[in-house]
């Protein structure tokens, strides 16, 4: 009969804890990234008609100063974008044009970014968009709001309730957020329930 040394013993056991460990940590991984698939194949976001989440804020390019972005109370669109993301800058420009429109006086328009001021400032559409610029934690986007990719889009009514949400790659997606909200009838929609054309 062989008999090992125990430290050999010892050593195998740590080594099978070890490989146990791994295949736990990669499989909860991997479950991870399927349900990040999973959420971005539908669009990702949070659902309709569901209230959005309050959260912390700096004012970008102000000095850093801090607010709390409290939805209820007032019509805002959301916009989370990338400075240097090209699709990003053509979003930002779109929302922008409704900055100083009479008829979306009423609306808070929110530039979403997690970039230092450093970033943001070689941004030109970004910094004179006239759009507020909120920068959050990097856990505001993906957990709070569900947005993995961007430019992506929300329209939130006065009760503090997503109404429309969607990726802004179009000319007519913000127009359709917009409209969304300075509509009379209000109903809830997402971009590819209205459609829109370039």
């Amino acid at each position: 009969m062989i008999e090992l040394p125990t430290s050999l013993v010892v050593l195998q056991w740590v080594v099978l804890s070890a490989l146990a460990l791994f295949i736990i940590v990669m499989y909860r991984q991997l479950g991870y990234l399927l349900g990040l698939l999973d959420a971005m194949s539908t669009g990702g976001g949070l659902d309709l008609n569901v209230p959005a989440p309050t959260f912390d804020y700096e004012r970008a390019l102000d000095h850093g100063e801090k607010s709390k972005f409290v939805p209820a109370g007032s019509k805002s669109v959301l916009l989370f974008v990338d400075p240097g993301c090209g699709s990003c800058s053509f979003a930002v420009e779109q929302l922008s044009k409704w900055a100083h429109r009479d008829d979306a006086s009423d609306l808070r328009l929110v530039a979403v970014v997690t970039a230092p001021d450093s970033a943001l400032a070689t941004t030109h559409e970004l910094t004179n968009s006239g759009l507020e610029i909120a920068r959050v934690e990097p856990q505001v986007p993906s957990r709070l709001y569900r947005v993995h990719a961007t430019p992506f889009a929300y329209a939130i009514d006065e009760r503090g309730m997503v109404v429309a949400r969607g990726t802004v790659t179009r000319q007519r997606d913000i127009a359709v957020l917009v409209e969304t909200l300075t509509s009379t009838a209000g109903s809830a929609t997402t971009r590819s329930e209205r459609g829109g054309s370039r």
